[in-house]
């Protein structure tokens, strides 16, 4: 795997894992909420980088984007997307390992 196919791989599973935290939380996310919750996890994008990533997963139906209170939200596409980047997250540092 290429370096930047591996933190584009990285960084929709944080998006995703965000979108799914604050969806589990009982609200919708915000761009604003995701980008602040990414730098708590050492993932600085800009507002406009994490709006291009979300445009990206909504195209490949992981979420629905919606405006205002509605916010974004994961779909069942998205959370099963979501399992797989978390098992091959696991995979790749297994092999780095031995």
């Amino acid at each position: 795997i290429k370096d930047f196919d591996l933190l584009e791989l990285q960084e929709n599973r944080a998006i995703l894992e965000a979108i799914k935290e604050c969806n589990e939380n009982g609200k919708a996310a915000s761009r604003d909420w995701i980008t602040f919750n990414l730098r708590d996890i050492s993932f600085i994008l800009t507002n406009q980088q994490v709006r291009k990533r979300l445009d990206l997963l909504e195209v490949k139906e992981y979420i629905i984007k919606r405006r205002g209170r509605a916010g974004t939200k994961i779909t069942e596409k998205g959370l099963n997307y979501l399992y797989y980047l978390k098992a091959k997250q696991n995979c790749i540092i297994n092999r780095s390992i031995y």
